[in-house]
Formats: structure tokens, sequence, C-alpha cells
């Protein structure tokens, strides 16, 4: 686990030449206790783009700091782990970014600082939360973005970046009252095993019961299910529009996280209570579902543009094409 994560905090791609600017935020910290940073790209002040970084989650001394690393909870490189989104053959290439890097191990819910060294001698920051709304502030109140000025906003994340994404998509309202709003969700797992929820701490499961249910999706501590209740989450955000992008044998989703085998977590995805079967008749969501144990599938630009959904034949760079395009019309 730990190389994944060291390679996708180096991954390099064509990205936009114009600069990002880091913005350190007060009073903010990764899990390591450094201060948290996001990165801004100016660019058209109407359109806004916003990116939640992904990288697993941690719950105890060994997860969070070692030797059984299931997450980075240290600040990353001054360039972050862009996704094909933010390539210049993104259609999105004359948004404004906001990037924010994944540092507090805790899916972007977390509200507290936990004490997983003997004799409590170093705290472990799990504020991904509250840094996120200490970050919006921050822009807002120095008009780094104008965000009253955001006509078009797309929020976009994988892996526990697609998870911020669907619990923070009401809190970017706060801030803003784009016309148009456009959720992309990749690899965010939400087919877990039953014993899912067990492995972690009680302050994070209350961090995360807080936050999920304030988006309306409720954790049940017996069943790992998450995916049947999207599509009411969809259903009472009938103004935006969201795709959400799977594979089948998840091999991050499945058997390192999820507490489920790779076989299993298909049938699970393809199910009844899957989310392409869940989310087949909304208005406003969609899918893609292809075959394969791949996992964020838009961090590399080749991977995106053969991941082939197992129905239609499009691939998850056409889809996510098709579904920005179709918003900017």
């Amino acid at each position: 686990m730990k190389q994944l994560l060291l390679s996708l905090l180096f991954i390099t791609t064509n990205v936009f030449a114009s600069p990002w600017e880091t913005v350190t935020i007060p009073n903010a910290k990764c899990g390591d206790g450094v201060p948290f940073k996001v990165f801004v790209r100016k660019g058209k002040r109407a359109k806004l783009a916003i990116e939640l970084m992904g990288g697993g989650a941690c719950w105890s001394l060994a997860t969070c700091w070692g030797p059984k690393f299931h997450t980075w909870i240290h600040p990353i490189p001054e360039l972050p782990a862009y996704s094909y989104l933010t390539t210049e053959d993104s259609p999105l290439r004359d948004h404004t970014f906001l990037y924010f890097p994944y540092c507090n191990g805790d899916v972007y819910a977390g509200n507290h600082t936990a004490n997983y060294f003997p004799g409590e001698l170093k705290g472990t920051h799990h504020h991904g939360k509250r840094n996120l709304i200490k970050a919006l502030d921050y822009l807002k109140a120095n008009r780094i973005i104008d965000f009253p000025q955001v006509k078009d906003l797309v929020a976009f994340g994988s892996s526990a970046g697609a998870i911020g994404s669907l619990l923070h998509a009401d809190t970017y309202l706060k801030y803003m009252r784009p016309e148009k709003k456009l959720l992309i969700a990749d690899s965010p797992g939400l087919h877990y095993g039953p014993n899912f929820w067990k492995k972690f701490t009680p302050e994070l499961m209350r961090d995360f019961g807080e936050t999920f249910a304030k988006v309306g999706i409720h954790i049940d501590l017996s069943s790992g299910l998450v995916a049947p209740q999207l599509k009411n989450y969809c259903n009472t955000r009938s103004d935006w529009k969201m795709g959400f992008i799977q594979t089948t044998r998840d091999v991050i989703m499945s058997a390192m996280f999820g507490d489920i085998s790779q076989e299993e977590h298909k049938k699970v995805v393809l199910g009844r209570e899957g989310i392409r079967n869940t989310l087949r008749n909304t208005k406003n969501c969609s899918t893609h579902i292809s075959e394969g144990i791949g996992h964020m599938l838009l961090i590399i630009p080749d991977v995106a543009a053969n991941s082939i959904d197992i129905e239609s034949g499009e691939s998850a760079k056409d889809y996510v094409d098709r579904l920005i395009n179709e918003q900017q019309r």
C-alpha cells in the first residue's frame, strides 16, 4: 500500500502550463501536524473545478504511521497528483481549479485528533472536514477565489476524494450558487463487506456518522453496502448532474479496504442493490462500470481511455468528457 500511495504522489502528466498557487491555510493541519495547503490555478472566474485528492484511510498507529500504511498523512510534494481532468486535453482547461491534497486519512469527514502513540506523545490529526471548511473560508475571505461569480461548478475526486466529494457537495453551495453543477465520483467504493466499519475507532465512527448523516447517508454497522442509498442522495439533489465510475473487482475497495473479496465485490456491484441498478432510473445520475481490478481510473489518461463500460462500450475518458461537454452547452 505504501508503494501505491507514493507512486500516486509522483505521477506526472501533461498538466496545465499555467502556474499553480500554493495557499497555506491558517490553523489547518495535515495528519502529522504540519500546516495544510491547497493549490489554486486561475482560469475563468465563472467556471470552477474542485478536486479532492484520494488515497486510502487510516485508523491506528500502524495504518497511519507504519509499517502497515493505508494512507499518507504528511504534506504531499509541491505538485499534486493531478488527474486526467487537469491535463491540457481536459474539457475543463479554461476553469479555475481548486485542488485539495489528501493528508488526514479520514475521507474528508474527520473532525478530531487521535492519540495512537503510547502515552499520547503525538497526536494524529483527522481534520479532513475541518480543513476543507477552513480552506473555503480562507479563500473566500481573502478573495483568492471569487465564489459569488461561479456559475459553473464541477466537483470531482477519486477514491477517498470521491467519497469526500459526495460528502461536501452541499458544503460547496454555502459559498456559491452556480447555475450548473456536476459531480464526478471515480472509484468511491460503497460496496463493502459486512465487517467494514468494525476496524475504525469510535471517534472516527462518530465523525463518519455525523458527516454522512448530514447528506442523508446513514451508516449501518452490520452492513458495508452503502450504494443503495445513492438513489435518495441523487433524488434529493436533482439540480446536480452526477457520474459514478467504478470497476467490478476494484482491488483497493474490495480486499484491501472493503473486507470483501474481488469476486464478491463484482457480484454486489452488478447486483440488484449495486450502484448501476440503484441509479439506472434516476434522472440526474449515471454510472460507468468497467470490468477489472482498476482503481482511480481518471488519475492516468491512458487508463481512463482504455477502461470500457460493460454495457455501452464507452471509455471512462469519453464518459467524463460527455458529462462535462453536456454541462457546457
